[in-house]
């Protein structure tokens, strides 16, 4: 059964409804295409305490990495195809984010909320891989 989350992000209500499983695979496909080229340029950040100040240059090959990686159409694209089943309370009603007006209309001035809420989908739809809590506990035998 597909599980549905609302968490408050930047002063809006998001709630977000987990993709069907084959969706869910595409989109996972998609996103580790444009993570993997990435993972040797985070391995540059082992050891380095991510809650201090990290140096510029640290950083550098892994920005350098994402902006070569993700274009501005597939940055697009892949929000609204993760924002897809999800929803907002703007302006007390709720506003389905099934197409780019509406994610521009309720996130128009507030990209860190728009981040959040791409996060935050993330987070529902692919838990079981951040060492969270499962989205299907295992039936006993």
């Amino acid at each position: 059964m597909l599980k549905t989350e609302t968490r408050v992000i930047e002063g809006l209500s998001v709630t977000v409804t987990q993709f069907s499983a084959l969706r869910s695979l595409r989109l996972m496909a998609r996103l580790g295409g444009l993570l993997a080229p990435m993972l040797s340029a985070l391995e540059m950040l082992d050891g380095v305490d991510l809650k201090s100040d990290i140096p510029l240059r640290q950083l550098q090959p892994l920005v350098m990495q994402l902006f070569e990686t993700l274009t501005p159409e597939t940055a697009v694209s892949l929000a609204g195809e993760l924002l897809l089943s999800s929803s907002v309370i703007y302006e007390d009603r709720k506003v389905e984010l099934n197409d780019s007006s509406r994610i521009d209309l309720v996130f128009g001035g507030n990209l860190i909320g728009l981040l959040k809420s791409l996060a935050f989908s993330i987070e529902v739809n692919y838990r079981d891989f951040f060492g969270g809590t499962p989205a299907a506990e295992p039936t006993p035998s």
